[in-house]
């Protein structure tokens, strides 16, 4: 029979996630997975569960773009306004981010999922447009979708709804 893993308590769990440990970390110290430790913090509550971030990422966003710059930085905006902490080097590169998307003609961040897209040759992606070029190109944002960072358009808009029904 293998031997029990045994976890620190909820409130040193929570304690070390605070600091900024990750649940890798933590987990490879105790010897379980990173989801054990997840788990653990979640079953005391002291973890809201996957969170997402539907308001700013509304779309479906395939797999090799998940990882791409503007994606962390939604992301990261998503956390700040569902009040969920994030560290100071987070926050220096989020206010940075939104700072130089502004300062480059009040741009805004689309997505394509792949040749569709008429900013990056083919490959897909999150591409910052300038505000004016988007208007110019799609007209008026979709409604019901943030407009300070992301731009929908309406064919997009429909093809979120009827996923969403």
């Amino acid at each position: 029979m293998a031997a029990t893993k045994i976890l620190p308590g909820v409130d040193e769990l929570q304690r070390r996630v605070n600091r900024g440990e990750t649940r890798a970390a933590i987990a490879r110290e105790f010897g379980v997975t990173r989801g054990a430790v997840a788990l653990a913090l979640l079953r005391a509550g002291k973890e809201p569960g996957q969170v997402r971030y539907n308001d700013l990422i509304p779309w479906r966003v395939r797999k090799a773009h998940l990882r791409q710059y503007a994606a962390k930085m939604l992301r990261l905006e998503g956390r700040v306004r569902n009040g969920l902490p994030i560290n100071d080097d987070d926050a220096g590169r989020l206010a940075s981010w939104k700072q130089s998307l502004k300062d480059n003609d009040d741009s805004v961040i689309m997505y394509f999922a792949e040749h569709d897209c008429p900013y990056c040759e083919g490959s897909g992606g999150f591409h910052p447009v300038r505000r004016i070029d988007a208007l110019k190109k799609f007209g008026q944002p979709a409604e019901g979708f943030d407009t300070e960072l992301i731009f929908v358009t309406d064919n997009q808009a429909r093809e979120i709804n009827s996923r969403n029904t």
